[in-house]
Protein backbone atom coordinates (compact mmCIF):
# COMPACT_ATOMS: atom_id res chain seq x y z
CA UNK A 1 0.00 0.00 0.00
CA UNK A 2 1.02 3.64 -0.33
CA UNK A 3 3.19 4.84 2.54
CA UNK A 4 1.53 7.48 4.69
CA UNK A 5 2.79 11.04 4.83
CA UNK A 6 4.45 11.99 8.14
CA UNK A 7 2.68 15.35 7.98
CA UNK A 8 -0.85 14.22 7.12
CA UNK A 9 -3.39 16.44 5.44
CA UNK A 10 -2.77 20.22 5.64
CA UNK A 11 -6.42 20.70 6.66
CA UNK A 12 -6.49 18.15 9.48
CA UNK A 13 -3.01 18.73 10.92
CA UNK A 14 -4.20 21.38 13.35
CA UNK A 15 -7.26 19.46 14.50
CA UNK A 16 -6.08 15.84 14.86
CA UNK A 17 -4.12 16.66 18.04
CA UNK A 18 -7.43 16.33 19.89
CA UNK A 19 -10.20 13.85 19.26
CA UNK A 20 -13.62 15.04 18.10
CA UNK A 21 -15.12 14.74 21.56
CA UNK A 22 -12.22 16.78 23.00
CA UNK A 23 -12.88 19.60 20.53
CA UNK A 24 -16.60 19.54 21.32
CA UNK A 25 -15.94 19.73 25.06
CA UNK A 26 -13.39 22.53 24.55
CA UNK A 27 -15.79 24.66 22.50
CA UNK A 28 -18.57 24.00 25.02
CA UNK A 29 -16.29 25.10 27.88
CA UNK A 30 -15.39 28.33 26.07
CA UNK A 31 -19.04 29.16 25.34
CA UNK A 32 -20.06 28.32 28.90
CA UNK A 33 -17.21 30.47 30.30
CA UNK A 34 -18.38 33.45 28.23
CA UNK A 35 -21.94 33.13 29.46
CA UNK A 36 -20.91 32.62 33.10
CA UNK A 37 -18.49 35.56 32.98
CA UNK A 38 -21.18 37.93 31.66
CA UNK A 39 -23.62 36.71 34.32
CA UNK A 40 -21.06 37.09 37.14
CA UNK A 41 -20.06 40.59 36.03
CA UNK A 42 -23.65 41.79 35.81
CA UNK A 43 -24.65 40.13 39.08
CA UNK A 44 -21.61 41.17 41.11
CA UNK A 45 -22.23 44.31 43.25
CA UNK A 46 -20.08 47.39 42.67
CA UNK A 47 -18.43 45.85 39.60
CA UNK A 48 -17.00 48.77 37.62
CA UNK A 49 -16.22 46.72 34.49
CA UNK A 50 -19.21 45.01 32.93
CA UNK A 51 -18.82 43.25 29.58
CA UNK A 52 -21.44 42.24 27.12
CA UNK A 53 -21.37 39.00 25.17
CA UNK A 54 -19.24 40.52 22.40
CA UNK A 55 -16.64 42.01 24.74
CA UNK A 56 -16.51 38.85 26.84
CA UNK A 57 -16.04 36.69 23.72
CA UNK A 58 -13.18 38.85 22.43
CA UNK A 59 -11.51 39.08 25.86
CA UNK A 60 -11.68 35.34 26.54
CA UNK A 61 -10.54 34.65 22.98
CA UNK A 62 -7.53 36.87 23.66
CA UNK A 63 -6.80 35.00 26.89
CA UNK A 64 -7.06 31.71 25.02
CA UNK A 65 -4.40 33.08 22.63
CA UNK A 66 -2.20 34.08 25.61
CA UNK A 67 -3.04 37.79 25.30
CA UNK A 68 -4.15 40.18 28.01
CA UNK A 69 -7.12 42.56 28.13
CA UNK A 70 -7.17 46.32 28.57
CA UNK A 71 -9.89 46.39 31.22
CA UNK A 72 -9.60 44.19 34.30
CA UNK A 73 -12.64 43.42 36.48
CA UNK A 74 -12.60 44.81 40.01
CA UNK A 75 -14.42 42.16 42.02
CA UNK A 76 -12.74 38.96 43.12
CA UNK A 77 -15.43 36.72 41.61
CA UNK A 78 -14.84 38.00 38.08
CA UNK A 79 -11.07 37.92 38.47
CA UNK A 80 -11.22 34.33 39.78
CA UNK A 81 -13.21 33.29 36.73
CA UNK A 82 -10.74 34.95 34.37
CA UNK A 83 -7.77 33.37 36.17
CA UNK A 84 -9.43 29.93 35.97
CA UNK A 85 -10.05 30.34 32.24
CA UNK A 86 -6.44 31.44 31.73
CA UNK A 87 -5.14 28.35 33.57
CA UNK A 88 -7.34 26.11 31.40
CA UNK A 89 -6.01 27.83 28.28
CA UNK A 90 -2.39 27.28 29.33
CA UNK A 91 -3.02 23.57 29.96
CA UNK A 92 -4.82 23.11 26.63
CA UNK A 93 -2.04 24.90 24.75
CA UNK A 94 0.62 22.82 26.51
CA UNK A 95 -1.05 19.54 25.54
CA UNK A 96 -1.72 20.72 21.98
CA UNK A 97 1.81 22.05 21.39
CA UNK A 98 3.48 18.98 22.91
CA UNK A 99 1.54 16.64 20.61
CA UNK A 100 2.16 18.85 17.56
CA UNK A 101 5.93 19.08 18.19
CA UNK A 102 6.19 15.34 18.82
CA UNK A 103 4.33 14.56 15.59
CA UNK A 104 6.42 16.93 13.47
CA UNK A 105 9.68 15.58 14.87
CA UNK A 106 8.75 11.91 14.38
CA UNK A 107 8.87 11.08 10.65
CA UNK A 108 8.57 7.32 10.90
CA UNK A 109 6.01 5.62 8.69
CA UNK A 110 3.46 3.60 10.62
CA UNK A 111 1.84 0.40 9.37
CA UNK A 112 -1.94 0.85 9.59
CA UNK A 113 -2.93 -2.79 9.01
CA UNK A 114 -1.32 -5.88 10.50
CA UNK A 115 -4.13 -8.39 10.08
CA UNK A 116 -7.03 -9.02 7.72
CA UNK A 117 -9.37 -8.05 10.55
CA UNK A 118 -7.76 -4.58 10.64
CA UNK A 119 -8.62 -4.06 6.96
CA UNK A 120 -12.19 -5.25 7.50
CA UNK A 121 -12.65 -3.09 10.59
CA UNK A 122 -11.40 0.00 8.75
CA UNK A 123 -13.67 -0.66 5.77
CA UNK A 124 -12.44 2.25 3.63
CA UNK A 125 -9.83 0.45 1.46
CA UNK A 126 -10.29 -1.69 -1.63
CA UNK A 127 -8.27 -4.90 -1.65
CA UNK A 128 -6.70 -5.28 -5.09
CA UNK A 129 -6.12 -8.68 -6.72
CA UNK A 130 -4.86 -9.35 -10.27
CA UNK A 131 -7.92 -10.63 -12.13
CA UNK A 132 -7.96 -14.21 -13.49
CA UNK A 133 -4.74 -15.27 -11.73
CA UNK A 134 -3.96 -18.02 -9.22
CA UNK A 135 -4.36 -15.51 -6.39
CA UNK A 136 -7.79 -14.52 -7.69
CA UNK A 137 -8.82 -18.18 -7.94
CA UNK A 138 -7.51 -18.91 -4.45
CA UNK A 139 -9.49 -15.97 -3.03
CA UNK A 140 -12.63 -17.19 -4.77
CA UNK A 141 -12.39 -20.76 -3.49
CA UNK A 142 -10.91 -20.18 -0.03
CA UNK A 143 -12.66 -21.68 3.00
CA UNK A 144 -11.34 -19.00 5.34
CA UNK A 145 -14.33 -16.82 6.40
CA UNK A 146 -12.16 -13.70 6.78
CA UNK A 147 -10.71 -14.08 3.28
CA UNK A 148 -14.18 -14.76 1.90
CA UNK A 149 -15.51 -11.57 3.47
CA UNK A 150 -12.44 -9.61 2.31
CA UNK A 151 -12.94 -10.78 -1.27
CA UNK A 152 -16.68 -10.18 -1.32
CA UNK A 153 -16.67 -6.75 0.37
CA UNK A 154 -13.34 -5.21 -0.69
CA UNK A 155 -12.25 -6.93 -3.93
CA UNK A 156 -15.32 -7.61 -6.05
CA UNK A 157 -16.76 -4.06 -5.73
CA UNK A 158 -13.82 -2.68 -7.76
CA UNK A 159 -10.58 -4.14 -6.47
CA UNK A 160 -9.65 -6.32 -9.48
CA UNK A 161 -6.82 -4.96 -11.64
CA UNK A 162 -5.27 -6.12 -14.92
CA UNK A 163 -1.54 -5.41 -14.44
CA UNK A 164 0.97 -4.17 -11.86
CA UNK A 165 1.18 -0.67 -13.36
CA UNK A 166 -2.54 -0.21 -12.82
CA UNK A 167 -2.19 -1.42 -9.23
CA UNK A 168 0.59 1.09 -8.50
CA UNK A 169 -1.36 3.98 -10.01
CA UNK A 170 -4.42 3.10 -7.99
CA UNK A 171 -2.38 2.79 -4.79
CA UNK A 172 -1.01 6.28 -5.49
CA UNK A 173 -4.41 7.92 -6.03
CA UNK A 174 -6.94 5.83 -4.09
CA UNK A 175 -7.38 4.01 -0.81
CA UNK A 176 -6.15 0.83 -2.41
CA UNK A 177 -4.25 -2.23 -1.17
CA UNK A 178 -2.85 -4.66 -3.72
CA UNK A 179 -1.42 -8.18 -3.78
CA UNK A 180 1.73 -7.71 -5.90
CA UNK A 181 4.73 -9.98 -6.32
CA UNK A 182 7.69 -8.82 -4.25
CA UNK A 183 10.00 -9.17 -7.26
CA UNK A 184 7.69 -7.06 -9.41
CA UNK A 185 7.30 -4.48 -6.66
CA UNK A 186 11.06 -4.00 -6.30
CA UNK A 187 11.49 -3.67 -10.04
CA UNK A 188 8.61 -1.23 -10.50
CA UNK A 189 9.57 1.02 -7.56
CA UNK A 190 13.31 1.13 -8.20
CA UNK A 191 13.29 4.94 -8.49
CA UNK A 192 11.12 5.53 -5.40
CA UNK A 193 11.43 2.44 -3.18
CA UNK A 194 10.00 4.09 -0.08
CA UNK A 195 6.77 5.31 -1.68
CA UNK A 196 5.00 2.05 -0.78
CA UNK A 197 5.09 -0.18 2.28
CA UNK A 198 4.70 -3.93 2.64
CA UNK A 199 2.00 -5.05 5.05
CA UNK A 200 2.92 -7.96 7.39
CA UNK A 201 -0.16 -9.95 6.39
CA UNK A 202 -0.02 -13.57 5.21
CA UNK A 203 -3.07 -14.43 3.15
CA UNK A 204 -2.56 -18.15 2.52
CA UNK A 205 0.18 -20.71 1.96
CA UNK A 206 0.54 -23.11 -0.96
CA UNK A 207 1.77 -26.72 -0.54
CA UNK A 208 5.06 -27.46 -2.31
CA UNK A 209 6.66 -30.76 -3.26
CA UNK A 210 8.18 -32.98 -5.95
CA UNK A 211 5.98 -35.26 -8.04
CA UNK A 212 7.44 -38.72 -8.72
CA UNK A 213 6.00 -41.97 -10.01
CA UNK A 214 4.18 -44.06 -7.42
CA UNK A 215 6.59 -46.51 -5.82
CA UNK A 216 9.59 -44.71 -7.29
CA UNK A 217 12.90 -45.16 -5.38
CA UNK A 218 13.48 -41.43 -5.86
CA UNK A 219 10.83 -40.64 -3.24
CA UNK A 220 12.99 -41.76 -0.34
CA UNK A 221 16.03 -39.94 -1.75
CA UNK A 222 14.10 -36.67 -2.09
CA UNK A 223 12.53 -37.05 1.39
CA UNK A 224 15.95 -37.53 3.00
CA UNK A 225 17.45 -34.60 1.07
CA UNK A 226 14.63 -32.23 2.01
CA UNK A 227 14.73 -33.24 5.68
CA UNK A 228 18.48 -32.75 5.72
CA UNK A 229 18.28 -29.22 4.26
CA UNK A 230 15.55 -28.28 6.72
CA UNK A 231 17.22 -29.71 9.82
CA UNK A 232 20.73 -28.42 9.09
CA UNK A 233 19.61 -24.85 8.28
CA UNK A 234 20.95 -25.00 4.73
CA UNK A 235 17.58 -23.98 3.29
CA UNK A 236 17.29 -20.99 5.63
CA UNK A 237 20.83 -19.93 4.76
CA UNK A 238 20.12 -20.06 1.03
CA UNK A 239 16.86 -18.17 1.52
CA UNK A 240 18.69 -15.34 3.29
CA UNK A 241 21.50 -15.32 0.71
CA UNK A 242 19.19 -15.19 -2.32
CA UNK A 243 16.56 -12.94 -0.81
CA UNK A 244 15.83 -9.85 -2.88
CA UNK A 245 16.69 -6.72 -0.97
CA UNK A 246 15.02 -3.39 -1.53
CA UNK A 247 16.36 -0.02 -0.44
CA UNK A 248 16.13 0.68 3.27
CA UNK A 249 13.52 3.26 4.27
CA UNK A 250 14.70 3.55 7.86
CA UNK A 251 17.06 6.45 7.12
CA UNK A 252 14.92 8.57 4.84
CA UNK A 253 16.14 12.17 4.59
CA UNK A 254 14.34 14.64 6.79
CA UNK A 255 11.43 16.34 5.03
CA UNK A 256 11.15 20.09 5.40
CA UNK A 257 7.74 21.63 5.99
CA UNK A 258 6.82 23.33 2.73
CA UNK A 259 4.07 25.70 1.62
CA UNK A 260 1.65 22.84 1.04
CA UNK A 261 1.84 21.89 4.70
CA UNK A 262 1.42 25.49 5.95
CA UNK A 263 -1.16 26.66 3.42
CA UNK A 264 -4.06 26.10 5.82
CA UNK A 265 -2.64 28.63 8.32
CA UNK A 266 -2.32 31.31 5.62
CA UNK A 267 -5.84 30.56 4.36
CA UNK A 268 -7.20 31.08 7.87
CA UNK A 269 -5.40 34.45 8.01
CA UNK A 270 -6.85 35.53 4.66
CA UNK A 271 -10.32 34.42 5.77
CA UNK A 272 -9.99 36.46 8.96
CA UNK A 273 -8.95 39.56 6.99
CA UNK A 274 -11.95 39.15 4.66
CA UNK A 275 -14.35 38.76 7.60
CA UNK A 276 -12.83 41.83 9.30
CA UNK A 277 -13.38 43.93 6.15
CA UNK A 278 -16.98 42.72 5.86
CA UNK A 279 -17.63 43.67 9.50
CA UNK A 280 -15.93 47.05 8.92
CA UNK A 281 -18.16 47.80 5.94
CA UNK A 282 -21.29 46.83 7.88
CA UNK A 283 -20.22 49.06 10.79
CA UNK A 284 -19.64 51.99 8.45
CA UNK A 285 -23.05 51.51 6.82
CA UNK A 286 -24.74 51.29 10.21
CA UNK A 287 -22.91 54.43 11.43
CA UNK A 288 -23.83 56.54 8.39
CA UNK A 289 -27.36 55.20 8.36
Amino acid sequence: MKAGSPFGSPWTRYTEEFSLISWVVLVACIVASILVLVFVMRSSPREAVVWGLGEASISLGGLFASQGCSQVPVNTSSRTLLLTFLMMSVLVQAHYSAFLYAKLSDLRFTIPFRTISDILDDGSYLFGVWANTATDDEMKTTKDPLLQRLYQEHTLPGGLFLDNDEALKRMEKEKFLAVVSEVSMIQLTMNKPCRFIKLPIRLFSFPNGFAVRKGSPLKKIFDNAILKTLNTGVLSNYRLRWKLRSASCNNVDRISINLEQTMSAFCVLVLGIVVAFIVLISECIKHHG
